[in-house]
This record gives C-alpha cells, sequence and structure tokens, in this order.
C-alpha cells in the first residue's frame, strides 16, 4: 500500500440510521490495519444484501472517509480489482464531555438611559440642548 491521508473531519458522525454504515463499520475494525477494497467488503453477504454493486459501497466509503470516520489508502495495483481505494477503521478517542465548575448566568445590561433633551422653539431657529452639547438650527 502506498501513504493514505485523511479527509478533514466535519463532524465525526453520519446521521443516517441504515445498516450498512454499521455493517461496513463492523467489517473494517475486524480488518484492523489491513486496508478494504469496496470489492473486499461486498464479498460479504450482509454488504451483498443491501448494497447492489462494489460501486454503491464506494459511495458509502466516500462518505465516512468525508466524515473522517475512515482513513482513504491508495489500492494495490497488484490485485484483479479495479478498485482505486481501500480503506480502514480510524479509532475515535471517546469525547467525554467536561464538567462545569460553576454555572454563570449573564447579567443583563441595564437599559440605556434616554437622552433628556430641551428643545425651545424661537422665531425662524430650534434649539436641542443635550447633556453636553447643544444643536441650533436657523432658518435661511
Amino acid at each position: 500500500m502506498r501513504g493514505g491521508y485523511k479527509a478533514k473531519p466535519e463532524s465525526k458522525m453520519i446521521k443516517s440510521e441504515a445498516e450498512i454504515y454499521q455493517i461496513l463499520e463492523e467489517l473494517l475494525r475486524a480488518a484492523g490495519n489491513t486496508p478494504q477494497t469496496c470489492v473486499d467488503l461486498h464479498d460479504d453477504p450482509r454488504v451483498r444484501a443491501l448494497a447492489p454493486s462494489p460501486n454503491r459501497v464506494s459511495d458509502y466509503l466516500g462518505h465516512m472517509w468525508r466524515r473522517g470516520l475512515v482513513q482513504r489508502w491508495y489500492a494495490s495495483k497488484e490485485t484483479a480489482q479495479r478498485s482505486r481505494y481501500a480503506y480502514t477503521w480510524i479509532d475515535q478517542p471517546e469525547e467525554k464531555p467536561e464538567p462545569v465548575s460553576r454555572l454563570t448566568v449573564p447579567q443583563r445590561k441595564a437599559a440605556p438611559e434616554k437622552p433628556n433633551v430641551t428643545v425651545v422653539e424661537d422665531d425662524g431657529s430650534i434649539t436641542l440642548d443635550f447633556k453636553e452639547f447643544t444643536i441650533t438650527v436657523k432658518r435661511k
């Protein structure tokens, strides 16, 4: 086998409850570090019952690879198969939630104060008097 590479993990899980994913996981875990092609996996009767062809198994494996569950390797050219890739299962460390030492509730910010404005209307002008500045508007 030549070097393998990993996909960027998106979510490390498959949201589908389809039985094929559990069977493929079981077969890849049982194979250990021996890469398995879609043809190798399609030889299993359980996989053959759920996937009509090795191409469909390859689609499932590609999906698992994009989720970061399996590692993809270039398949050996010495085999009679026409598979491009072979796959091995990546053991995922169990992610345990970290306990929170104490719950912190964000404090509500006080509502901003409305500006106090004094409005004075004279002949031909309006004066707006704020706390820190004054605006005078004059008619032309």
